[in-house]
């Protein structure tokens, strides 16, 4: 969602019964705020003046940008078991766990 593109402003359209229908090109604002508040663009379109000088309402178009969804791993571990030569049972202290580069590392030795 948050890296989902917005969709491009459109023109709207308008009728008048007097009149030729035709288009509207409106405004969009800088977003403001974040995404974890609600990162917010605002749209509008201004009333078009018919001939008449009758002018119909503005169209307001609000963009809420909102992350609501909890962060997930992308790939999960497997179990691993190892096998120690014979009279060598167990692993040693130095078995250890590394986070490298975002990379897990099991370093160790049978003892």
């Amino acid at each position: 969602m948050c890296h989902d593109p917005i969709p491009d402003k459109p023109k709207l359209a308008f009728s008048d019964n007097c009149f030729e229908d035709a288009v509207v090109d409106g405004t969009e604002s800088e977003p403001v705020g974040s995404v974890c508040t609600g990162r917010v663009i605002n749209r509008t379109w201004a009333g078009p003046t018919d001939a008449c000088g009758n002018t119909a309402d503005d169209i307001t178009q609000i963009i809420t940008i909102l992350d609501q969804e909890n962060p997930e791993f992308v790939a999960a571990l497997n179990d691993i078991s190892y096998t120690c030569p014979q009279g060598k049972s167990t692993l040693n202290q130095a078995a250890r766990m590394e986070n490298t580069n975002n990379h897990m590392c099991l370093t160790s030795r049978c003892g």
